[in-house]
């Protein structure tokens, strides 16, 4: 995450540096934000390392309230959101948890993983990818998981289109499984030698940054374009 965000913002200088984009927002303190989800309804959720737990603004970033956690044990790596407005969130001490109401209250889906990548498919199956290596899978609402991809490197993040394709960041390559979790293949790109983050914009494009700079597809990995470039600092 560290990675990505020190990728975009110098990507952002480079381009246009003379633009003025971002607005800080009241909160919520506590050190390095860990991640950022928005929820169907358009609240706002975020977790801070020294402030620990998770946070939810319900007014733009105006203000900040807690919703789960008591002390700086309880940071999130990753929070995402499903179809069906539930939240999933990896949260250490306390594994995967969700919440069915808006992030007002959670309950535990594993207290065994504490992954740094989460993804949730069309079908409610709940995808884990752990620091320590490898790709879990659960399609009971997180009662039972599987290994269903091993990596000695720490998966950095999960994406899943709209098609069901399985995108996983590891620092040295980029895996894309077709079903459902089943089976992976690894990208093989120039400059594309692995990913710190992922997104999807608006057009359906995936985004890979990694230290080389960012990368796009619009044909599910087959070809990559190189939208930015990192100067050598």
């Amino acid at each position: 995450m560290k990675i990505y965000i020190i990728t975009f913002f110098l990507c952002l200088t480079v381009n246009s540096f003379s633009q003025d984009f971002w607005q800080q927002t009241n909160g919520p303190y506590g050190g390095s934000i860990y991640c950022l989800e928005t929820s169907i309804s358009g609240n706002i959720f975020c977790s801070t390392f020294s402030g620990g737990g998770i946070y939810k603004s319900t007014n733009n970033g105006n203000s900040w309230f807690k919703v789960f956690g008591d002390n700086r044990n309880s940071w999130s790596w990753e929070i995402v959101t499903d179809k069906y407005s539930n939240l999933f969130a990896s949260c250490s001490g306390h594994g995967i948890i969700k919440s069915t109401d808006d992030g007002n209250t959670w309950i535990q889906l594993s207290s065994t993983l504490t992954p740094q990548a989460l993804a949730v498919n069309n079908n409610g199956h709940i995808f884990a990818g752990l620091n320590a290596g490898g790709i879990y899978r659960s399609t009971n609402n997180g009662i039972n998981w599987v290994m269903v991809n091993f990596g000695a490197n720490g998966v950095r993040k999960l994406l899943i289109k709209p098609n069901g394709y399985i995108y996983a960041a590891f620092p040295p390559y980029v895996r894309i499984s077709t079903d459902n979790g089943d089976t992976w293949s690894q990208i093989n790109y120039s400059g594309m030698t692995g990913g710190n983050d992922m997104s999807l914009d608006s057009s359906g494009n995936i985004l890979v940054c990694n230290s080389y700079g960012i990368f796009k597809t619009s044909n599910d990995g087959a070809n990559w374009l190189q939208v930015c470039n990192i100067p050598s600092l």
